[in-house]
This record gives structure tokens, C-alpha cells and sequence, in this order.
């Protein structure tokens, strides 16, 4: 039995809530109409999207008439059994929001500002529907986020063409048996990167996969394998995330996490010790030597470009 304690009042806010949800997600499927990309209120939106099978515009498009058909719903709730609809409608969206919760906090490890106004409305119109749905709202959400919690997803989130490392790999050069993969983020106007882009042409032992931070047609790089698709907002993005505001940076994944490269010299350096076989190392100066080639960070005052800045505007 699905009570309220003043139902018409608590229908007409809930359909307002619905209207007005309805509205947002609109504006929001213009926006994508219109600049091709959706609002961000923040960078996780990029990145949860970047994550994400389904395009911006069909997701708004499913949550629109989502929130059309419990407006609609709730304008005609005359009787119990369209309430029950409703009720059923709504437990759904949240068990829905949890899997989107879930998948955000597990596997993005980032939250989506706008992903979370939508988690807004859905939560409030359960809310609106009485004790008895949030109680029974509380218990599908949180079977949700326990399922996940359960499961165990860094391998997925690790393997090969997986990930958000991946996702911004515009090409990739790859060795038979290789001891590292390494992942350089670079601009195409910074001679910093160009620099560390040649020291790599004779490794022998790493697989290399290039992320730029601007968009690019082509690699001068012999041996490259180019991706059908990348995205180099991701790879602007995961600088962000780490709190880094130069390039070049090398991510080198090894067994137990990932270390962080930055720097022209300290890259060339930890490339220098790590992906050369002995009997091809390259002569180098020892100030060009890295101390730890396994330090997990590199601290350095080096040459470097502003992400967000080409090094000739620079000068």
C-alpha cells in the first residue's frame, strides 16, 4: 500500500521535480547538438564519459523520456495501480543510479557532477513517495553497491586496450618481449617532448604508447602502430588528476602500480637505464642518469611545456 501523508501535494511536487529534471537534460541534448560535447561541471564528467560505451546524446536521450514517462505517469496517478507503475519506475532509476555510483567510485575512481544532479532527482522523488519507498529504495541501492564492492575489476581496468591510459593512446610501439610499458604524454609543439620522442627511437626492450595532450594527424616515430581512435581530453585529464602541469611525463606501469616520469632529462634518463638491452646502450652523460630507475616519482626542475600552453607562447 503506497501512502502519503498529503499524497496530491506530494504527486504535484513530484511531478514538478520530474518536469523540471526533464528540462536540464534537454538543455543538455542542445548543448551536445550544438557544440558536439557535453556540459562538464567538472573533469570527472570527462572522464566517466570517456569510460562509457554509450554516447552523451543517447544517454540524455534515455533519461529524458525516462523523466518524461514519470511526469506523465504522475500527472495521470488516479489510482493505486498507476501509482504502483510509478513506484516500480522510480525503485528502477535507483537501482540504476547505483550501478552508476558503483561504476564511478570502483572503477573511474572519479564522481561526474552531472551523473550525481541526475542521483539528486531520482533520490528525492523516492523520497517523496513515503517511508515505505525509502526503505525499499535504500535496499536495492545499497544490493547495488555491494554487488560491485564484491567484485574485484583491476584486471579489467589493467589489461590491454582497457582503461584511460588506452583510451588516449593515439599509437603504440610495441617490442616482442618487452620489460615496461610506458606510456609518454606529449604536446606536438613542445621540443622538450620531440626530444624525449628521439632519445626513443632505438629502444629495444619497452613497449611505448604515445597520449597526447592536443589533437594529432601523425607521429614521425618508425615502427608505430596507429589507434582507430583516441581522446586527448582524457589524457589532459589524468595530468589533472595527478596534479601535474607540464609535459613531458612517462607513466610506466610495472607489476605492483605505476611509476611517474617527469622532465625531459629524468625520462631520457629512466628510459636510457631501463629499455636498453646492455649490448645496445647508448653512451650518455652521467648528469643525463637517474639514481632509482625504480622511484616512483621523479622530482625535477627541468625542461618542460605548460599542459595547457604551447612552449612557443611560452617564450
Amino acid at each position: 500500500m503506497i501512502t502519503f501523508r498529503h499524497p496530491m501535494t506530494a504527486r504535484k511536487i513530484s511531478s514538478l521535480l520530474a518536469a523540471l529534471a526533464g528540462l536540464i537534460i534537454t538543455g543538455q541534448i542542445l548543448f551536445i547538438l550544438a557544440k558536439g560535447e557535453a556540459v562538464c561541471l567538472n573533469q570527472g564528467c570527462k572522464v566517466v564519459e570517456e569510460l562509457t560505451a554509450v554516447s552523451p546524446l543517447l544517454f540524455n536521450t534515455a533519461g529524458l523520456l525516462y523523466f518524461l514517462v514519470v511526469f506523465v505517469g504522475l500527472r495521470r496517478a488516479e489510482n493505486e495501480k498507476n501509482l504502483k507503475a510509478v513506484e516500480m519506475l522510480l525503485l528502477a532509476g535507483l537501482a540504476a543510479e547505483g550501478v552508476f555510483v558503483s561504476f564511478q567510485f570502483f572503477l573511474a575512481e572519479v564522481f561526474c557532477s552531472y551523473c550525481l544532479l541526475i542521483l539528486a532527482f531520482i533520490l528525492l522523488l523516492n523520497i517523496l513517495g513515503g517511508p515505505a519507498r525509502i526503505f525499499k529504495g535504500g535496499l536495492i541501492f545499497l544490493a547495488v553497491v555491494l554487488a560491485f564492492a564484491s567484485l574485484e575489476f583491476s584486471p579489467a581496468a589493467r589489461g590491454s586496450g582497457q582503461g584511460a591510459l588506452s583510451k588516449g593512446t593515439f599509437a603504440s610501439k610495441i617490442c616482442s618481449d618487452p620489460t615496461r610499458q610506458l606510456y609518454l604524454f606529449f604536446s606536438s609543439s613542445c621540443p622538450h617532448c620531440q626530444a624525449v620522442i628521439d632519445a626513443l627511437e632505438s629502444c629495444n626492450s619497452c613497449s611505448f604508447h604515445f597520449n597526447p595532450v592536443d589533437k594529432i594527424k601523425s607521429l614521425d616515430f618508425a615502427g608505430l602502430t596507429v589507434m582507430p581512435s583516441y581522446s586527448h581530453e582524457i589524457n589532459r585529464t589524468l595530468l589533472t588528476t595527478l596534479g601535474i602541469e607540464t609535459i613531458p611525463v612517462l607513466i610506466a606501469r610495472n607489476p605492483d602500480g605505476f611509476s611517474v616520469i617527469t622532465g625531459e632529462k629524468s625520462i631520457i634518463g629512466y628510459v636510457r637505464q631501463t629499455c636498453f638491452q646492455q649490448e645496445t646502450f647508448p653512451a650518455v652523460d652521467a648528469a643525463d642518469q637517474t639514481s632509482n630507475a625504480e622511484k616512483k616519482l621523479f622530482d625535477q626542475e627541468e625542461e618542460g611545456c605548460a599542459v595547457d600552453v604551447d612552449c612557443d607562447d611560452e617564450k
